[in-house]
């Protein structure tokens, strides 16, 4: 016997081939195995894809609407917190203060100018309930506050939790270098 005769990985000539065509075919399954695994994957993972799409979407849907009730409410402030609170783009109050005042209330607290212009003659109406009243502000100069004091009539104490603040008017003065 000669030293080929002993090698199990070699074979004769008929069987080389089957074995070749073997391995051949097996590497072609394991191509579509894997192939067919991919396939399968990317359908689950554009599944996931379209379920978060969706959701992201009714989410900007909610975002949208939320935003569109808190501007169809108004520009409330809270009359029970004294931290700052924004009124519109340019005025902000802070340590709003409510007392029981004569027949209503009388309501103190700082009126901040968050702009870059000062406002002379600034012209305010606070609003609760259906009662409103006006109040002006000397001058506010860019980035400073001024206090204020506004009364309001025929407010019950326990009513002036909340009002409308609204700037009605005001000049600007601004500083060419």
């Amino acid at each position: 016997m000669n030293k080929r005769d002993n090698n199990p990985f070699r074979s004769s000539g008929s069987e080389k081939g089957f074995v070749q065509v073997t391995v051949i075919v097996l590497m072609l399954l394991a191509i579509i195995a894997i192939g067919g695994l991919g396939y399968w994957y990317y359908t689950i993972q554009e599944d996931r894809y379209a379920t978060l799409s969706t959701d992201v979407d009714e989410m900007n849907l909610r975002l949208l609407t939320l935003e569109k009730v808190t501007e169809s409410l108004g520009k409330k402030v809270n009359l029970t917190i004294p931290s700052v609170q924004k009124i519109d783009t340019v005025f902000l109050v802070s340590k709003l203060k409510t007392e029981a005042y004569l027949t209503g209330v009388k309501i103190t607290g700082l009126m901040i100018n968050s702009s870059s212009l000062e406002h002379n003659d600034a012209r305010f109406r606070i609003t609760i309930g259906n009662v409103s009243r006006e109040f002006a502000i000397n001058k506010i100069k860019p980035g400073s506050s001024r206090k204020f004091v506004v009364e309001v009539p025929d407010v019950p104490f326990e009513k002036a939790i909340e009002a409308e603040i609204k700037s009605l008017a005001s000049s600007v003065a601004y500083f060419l270098d």
